[in-house]
């Protein structure tokens, strides 16, 4: 394949990078002798990265000597440039397996900031700590401010005319800062986020000031609006306070848009080179039945339960899955409340991983993978919640080989599709804590819940006080862009949800309640809500 300098710099540019125009040329010379240069390049662009964090550079800028010394290590083996012993080869660099990768919260979900100087998104390349400054705390409103804003200003009702065209005056509405009230009568439509600065009182806040928020007159549109969210409030400023007509959430976009705006980079995570791509939707089509089985609150501690699951099992174990999904709460009474919990638990996975291996062809056939609920052991309630600890999964990992204890939430990359898993209760926690009564005779409640975390583009806009967050993973919680796949593990009943064809958001509802789990076909985007009888 022909290479040149504008190609190299575009690959730099999808992996948040910009390359000297030095370093092209040094690269372009280096892979040149190559037989495939695209691998080569690929190969190139993932070392460059890793020397970076490994730096911790924090700088999105490649010098000529970064590339140098990168090149020098590949030339002199690709183990010593932190690739594997297979990585002299590319094509055989980070296998692609079957395919299938679930990406834990904490290690495999890259960090992105959103520049409003270049409209664009660079990486962070410092690794996030759990126990971080308070500064990171309102980064974490800071970022989801920025990044919801440059969304909803690609909306065709926000975004500002061009001057010299000519535009319908109706369907242009500027959006307001919070400090441009004062002295400015009328109706505006403003933009921030809900808080509660004094008990019992809500203010309006952006980047620039927090101005007194009265309800007493407001209505809501669709979604489940809490304190913590950002809304679009319809209004005027009157004696020292916004007096809000209309409280709407600003409104999703198409998958589609928004990957188109962050330039084609990996915001989900398990960044594949466009050749991995290609290999992975040529996988995908010799695997069109694949099927992933979830199941919510596998209380494992109840005989019913593990007697449905053996049901379960002997059902598929002719027409096998590519995954099985389980998640928590694993027992039926929150953990920690009896003295011999940490030996029953364990117990309990020891036989689970036992009736699994009696299953040959869903040991070598499925994936499993496990995802605490918010009951489960665990270091603290913060999310994301941590793996089950390794006391639990010892037997089940020598057992059952392809079985994977994840975070919650996790992603998953099934081949092409991408997949966000998340076990919370949330139905319940956002209708308590909303600021405005929800219409519910419009839509139903699980529609206002998955409307209102699309458009927040996070998994959990919940206040710190209700439901905190490790201030420096809250980009493990977004949803941006859309998935084509959100699994919303909730106690409620199952519900289903679908946006224009490409994000789909279901429930597998509560397994103990009536043994009802969904069958999720990525190809084709089917959810089948099934029962055990």
């Amino acid at each position: 394949m022909a290479m040149d300098l504008k190609k190299i710099s575009a690959s730099f540019r999808l992996s948040g990078l910009q390359l000297r125009p030095n370093a092209a040329k040094a690269i372009l010379t280096a892979i040149q002798p190559q037989a495939d240069r695209l691998a080569a390049l690929d190969l190139i662009v993932q070392n460059v990265k890793l020397h970076l964090e490994h730096k911790q550079a924090g700088t999105a800028m490649v010098e000529l000597d970064t590339v140098q010394k990168v090149l020098s290590k590949l030339s002199t083996g690709p183990e010593e440039a932190g690739a594997g012993p297979d990585a002299a080869d590319p094509m055989h660099q980070d296998s692609l397996g079957d395919g299938i990768f679930v990406l834990n919260a904490f290690e495999d979900i890259p960090k992105f900031t959103y520049n409003t100087t270049r409209k664009t998104f660079f990486p962070v390349l410092e690794t996030p700590k759990l126990h971080a400054s308070a500064e990171a705390k309102i980064e974490i409103y800071r970022e989801r401010y920025h990044l919801i804003l440059q969304r909803l200003l690609r909306d065709k009702h926000f975004t500002p005319p061009v001057p010299g065209i000519t535009y319908k005056q109706d369907t242009y509405i500027p959006i307001t800062s919070t400090e441009s009230l004062i002295g400015n009568p009328g109706r505006k439509y403003v933009f921030g986020m809900i808080t509660q600065q004094e008990e019992g009182k809500f203010f309006l806040e952006d980047l620039h000031k927090a101005v007194p928020l009265d309800l007493s007159e407001a209505s809501a549109g669709e979604g489940l609006l809490t304190e913590g969210c950002f809304v679009l409030a319809d209004g005027e400023f009157i004696d020292g306070s916004f007096r809000a007509k209309l409280l709407v959430g600003p409104s999703y976009e198409l998958r589609r848009s928004s990957v188109a705006a962050c330039g084609n980079l990996d915001l989900f995570g398990g960044t594949r080179s466009p050749q991995d791509l290609y290999r992975l939707a040529t996988m995908e089509k010799h695997n069109i039945d694949s099927m992933i089985v979830t199941l919510s609150n596998v209380h494992l501690d109840l005989p019913q339960v593990m007697e449905k699951l053996r049901s379960l099992f002997e059902g598929y174990s002719d027409i096998v899955p590519s995954m099985f999904v389980l998640m928590g709460n694993f027992t039926s009474r929150p953990f920690g409340q009896g003295y011999d919990d940490m030996y029953q638990l364990k117990g309990y996975f020891d036989e689970l991983a036992d009736m699994i291996s009696e299953f040959p062809s869903l040991c070598q056939g499925s994936r499993f993978v496990f995802v605490p609920g918010p009951q489960d052991p665990g270091p603290s309630s913060v999310l994301p919640q941590p793996p089950l600890p390794e006391i639990f999964t010892q037997k089940m990992k020598e057992k059952v080989p392809r079985s994977t204890f994840s975070t919650n939430p996790c992603r998953i990359r099934h081949f092409t599709q991408e997949i966000v898993v998340f076990r919370q209760d949330l139905l319940k926690l956002m209708r308590r804590h909303c600021v405005l009564q929800p219409n519910e005779d419009s839509s139903e409640l699980t529609d206002h819940l998955v409307k209102t975390l699309l458009d927040q583009s996070h998994l959990c806009p919940l206040p710190a006080t209700v439901r905190p967050i490790y201030w420096e993973y809250d980009h493990a919680m977004r949803l941006y862009p859309l998935p084509d796949a959100v699994i919303i593990a909730d106690s409620c009943d199952q519900f289903e949800w679908e946006f224009d064809k490409t994000c789909r958001c279901f429930n597998p509802g509560s397994f103990p309640s009536d043994f009802n789990f969904v069958a999720y076909r990525p190809n084709t985007k089917e959810v089948e809500f099934s029962k055990i009888p």
